[in-house]
């Protein structure tokens, strides 16, 4: 209580301060420097009188260390963020940078009323056991990046056209959506909500090279699959690759739907302040099967953006792009035009030098270039906490990028609390070591 009072004293000083600079020098935009004000009352009195210009006052030691303190990233999220240049910061003006890790078992399934009700091979939802959100708090992350899916949300096709029809969703995963969402923020633990896709959706089973996937995301009856069905058996009405087109071409508006799903999901949550960012399409990837600019991906994050703002203006908007083939590949020629939005990538990389770094550099000189924020939403430690396994090097990789993302000011959130991932796949427990590097970073 002592320090929070002396911060209290320092802020109301340099306020105080900034008031007197601000009336001898003119108006100063909201965070511009304070040598900034400086500069700027010179320039007036420079066009008033052809008189010389005086010496620059020293900046006030008070109001140094004020802009020191709020650039340095605080470590608890206290409630919604926004973002001003490259940096998310919070109501306070503190920089905020997300440490933490992904949650992935809501995503899973194709709209089972029950969790954990997986068949033929392929899981259902499942919420976080109790021992994750405790595990989460006393590590120390601020944030937890939650999947949910649209398939999960909306088993059932909407009454009437897709675009405008009246739409039912799945009350028990909404519920157990709302339990985990809450048994991470009432840890003081932030949520960021990630709509999920991977292998598109549970109406497609997809064979990998080691086992088959199956598909997450969209709702199976959108390709001619009921949910009661899948995944026992894929489409046969559409291929994988066609389902992906379509969706991005909004044929039949069934971005109206998504976006609609969105909605529902951030206005159910729009009262709590650690909910604070909306991940709005996870993985926009062609896979190679048509031209990323067939993506049309500056739309879609309109469309959805505007649907998830009506619903809870707070939330950051996040963005990803096409996936990654080299600098000149990428879908997306500038930012969504939404305020407070952040770009994230997804980085699985064999090592951090020279593969891992020069992805990374390839996203921040596009988010500086943008001036937004910039957040690595999915790693694997180098392949240590996934199922491919890594070298005995890991650590050293692992820590020479964290240390990178602590200097550029680069979030990150670990995939995933999950077996086989983070979890040893034996144990059930983390794997041995990752912990203590991660908080470091």
């Amino acid at each position: 209580m002592r320090a929070r009072s002396r911060v209290g004293s320092i802020a109301v000083c340099v306020a105080a301060v900034a008031v007197c600079a601000g009336t001898a020098g003119g108006a100063r935009a909201p965070g511009a420097a304070a040598a900034g004000a400086g500069d700027a009352g010179a320039s007036s009195d420079r066009a008033a009188a052809p008189t010389p210009t005086p010496p620059r006052p020293s900046p006030h030691p008070l109001r140094l260390r004020l802009t020191s303190i709020s650039r340095q990233p605080t470590g608890r999220i206290r409630g919604w963020l926004h973002t001003e240049g490259t940096r998310i910061v919070d109501a306070r003006g503190r920089a905020v940078r997300f440490r933490g890790v992904d949650v992935s078992g809501m995503g899973h399934g194709w709209g089972s009323p029950v969790p954990g009700a997986g068949r033929n091979g392929c899981p259902s939802w499942t919420p976080p056991p109790p021992t994750e959100f405790s595990d989460v708090a006393r590590w120390g992350f601020n944030v937890v990046r939650v999947s949910f899916s649209w398939a999960n949300l909306e088993p059932a096709p909407p009454a009437g056209p897709l675009a405008t029809g009246a739409h039912h969703y799945n009350r028990a995963y909404v519920q157990a959506l709302a339990r985990t969402i809450h048994g991470f923020t009432r840890r003081g633990v932030a949520v960021i909500l990630q709509m999920s896709q991977n292998s598109w959706s549970p109406a497609f089973r997809v064979e990998g090279p080691h086992h088959t996937k199956c598909g997450v995301g969209m709702p199976s009856w959108l390709y001619g699959v009921p949910s009661a069905d899948a995944p026992d058996r894929s489409s046969t009405a559409i291929s994988v690759d066609e389902a992906r087109r379509s969706f991005f071409a909004d044929r039949g508006g069934v971005q109206r739907a998504f976006a609609a799903a969105w909605a529902f999901v951030a206005g159910r949550f729009a009262h709590d302040q650690l909910v604070v960012g909306a991940d709005m399409m996870n993985e926009p990837y062609t896979s190679g099967a048509f031209p990323t600019s067939a993506l049309h991906l500056a739309a879609l994050y309109r469309r959805v953006g505007d649907a998830v703002r009506r619903a809870d203006p707070h939330l950051l908007l996040i963005f990803q792009d096409s996936q990654y083939a080299g600098p000149g590949s990428f879908a997306l020629r500038r930012p969504p035009q939404l305020p407070d939005v952040v770009y994230t990538f997804h980085m699985y990389q064999p090592s951090w030098s020279p593969n891992g770094l020069r992805v990374v550099r390839t996203y921040e000189r596009r988010a500086r270039a943008w001036n937004v924020p910039l957040w690595i939403s999915e790693f694997d430690a180098f392949g240590y906490a996934s199922p491919s396994g890594a070298s005995g090097d890991w650590a050293r990789r692992l820590r020479g990028m964290l240390a990178y993302c602590r200097r550029n000011d680069i979030g990150w959130t670990e995939f995933a609390y999950a077996r086989r991932w983070m979890l040893d796949p034996a144990t059930g427990r983390v794997r041995a070591g990752l912990i203590p590097v991660l908080r470091a970073g």
